[in-house]
């Protein structure tokens, strides 16, 4: 969806999906979901792995769960991972992490709780 794009009261099942414009509806990616800043999202969405590029920002109502994540801008929010949350140079995440596996590299920025499971 591009930037002055928009899809409403829909329900997705895609491959990869990038978000730039704006989303109404349920969206599930099966294996990425990429959110931009100018993404507008309401309703619900499910995806393997949760992409947020360098110098993008993205924030959300509810804990937002995933298979993996790769964050590399800024994330306020809660995030459960079912396997690994990475967390680029870049990074800015204000909120409580869970994972089973956490790679946070030399630069990120982590305000909350981190919790690995087994």
């Amino acid at each position: 969806v591009e930037p002055k794009g928009y899809v409403f009261n829909t329900e997705a099942v895609v491959s990869d999906a990038v978000i730039k414009g704006r989303f109404l509806g349920k969206l599930n990616a099966e294996h990425s979901l990429t959110i931009y800043s100018t993404a507008e999202m309401k309703g619900s969405f499910k995806t393997g792995c949760l992409i947020i590029p360098p110098d993008n920002h993205f924030r959300w109502k509810e804990t937002i769960k995933v298979g993996s994540a790769e964050i590399a801008g800024e994330l306020v929010n809660d995030l459960h991972a079912e396997e690994t949350i990475t967390l680029k140079s870049t990074a800015r995440m204000f909120g409580d992490l869970e994972a089973r596996n956490l790679v946070v590299e030399a630069g990120a920025v982590v305000v909350g709780q981190v919790s690995i499971k087994p």
